[in-house]
């Protein structure tokens, strides 16, 4: 099936998700007490630094450049995930609602532990390491 022009939905809605993600982003940026940018791995294995700030208690973050999610399920504590989905590997590009969300076939993950909220995917998203280190969460 195809949207005018030939283009097919998969491509509109990564479009939409990708516009979501800069206009997330730029409001990251808009905000003055926290213009730091997160710290991006320069070779992948190499730890990503993500200010707390950036991370909202109940939500969470995306650095889209590491491919990596912060969540921050109650207050001071931080778990971190890969932004790959389990059920496709398309990349995750929305957190919303206690909820970590694929663009691509809708599945859903809890931010608390990256368990399956809703499918198609059948299994949780994969973790990664995460520390703080003064007024930032390191993943790795």
């Amino acid at each position: 099936m195809s949207c005018g022009g030939g283009a097919s939905r998969r491509a509109m809605f990564l479009a939409a998700g990708a516009a979501g993600a800069v206009g997330v982003l730029a409001a990251c940026g808009d905000d003055p007490g926290s213009s730091r940018q997160p710290t991006a791995a320069t070779t992948p294995g190499d730890p990503v630094r993500i200010p707390i700030a950036f991370v909202p208690i109940g939500g969470g973050y995306i650095d889209f450049n590491s491919r990596v999610i912060v969540t921050q399920p109650e207050a001071g504590q931080f778990r971190g995930f890969d932004a790959y989905c389990t059920h496709a590997r398309c990349f995750i590009t929305w957190v919303a609602d206690g909820l970590i969300k694929c663009p691509c076939h809708g599945s859903e993950f809890r931010i608390a532990d990256g368990s399956v909220a809703r499918g198609p995917a059948t299994r949780s998203l994969d973790t990664r390491t995460v520390r703080l280190d003064g007024d930032d969460v390191v993943v790795s």
